[in-house]
């Protein structure tokens, strides 16, 4: 009941955030340790044409990867965007109310 006066008092209206399950979780250092490139010994046999397609594919495969994470990390960014916007609109009404009841004190 608390939350959701406090949710109209902020201005926050839309119920849009719903908690990830155990499956879409998304750890940014393992895609980050993905994208890192790999040594491989096993690449020295092998034809140059061999080691140019593998080269090929590990730039391409570190592409989708980043293409990944770019949304991921826009989606971060929006729900700290967020948090910062209820927290300074809840402090601002602290704010107020402080100021107000100061003045009414120091009046009274």
């Amino acid at each position: 009941m608390f939350l959701t006066a406090l949710r109209r008092l902020v201005c926050v209206a839309e119920d849009a955030y719903l908690p990830l399950e155990d499956t879409e979780a998304v750890s940014f250092r393992s895609l980050e340790k993905a994208l890192l490139p790999t040594t491989d010994n096993t690449r020295s046999e092998g034809s140059k044409l061999e080691r140019d397609v593998e080269e090929i594919l590990s730039q391409i495969n570190s592409l989708a990867l980043r293409n990944t994470l770019v949304p991921v990390r826009a989606d971060v960014r929006t729900e700290w965007y967020k948090l910062a916007q209820v927290l300074d609109r809840l402090l601002a009404i602290v704010f107020t109310v402080i100021v107000i009841v100061y003045s009414f004190a120091l009046l009274g």
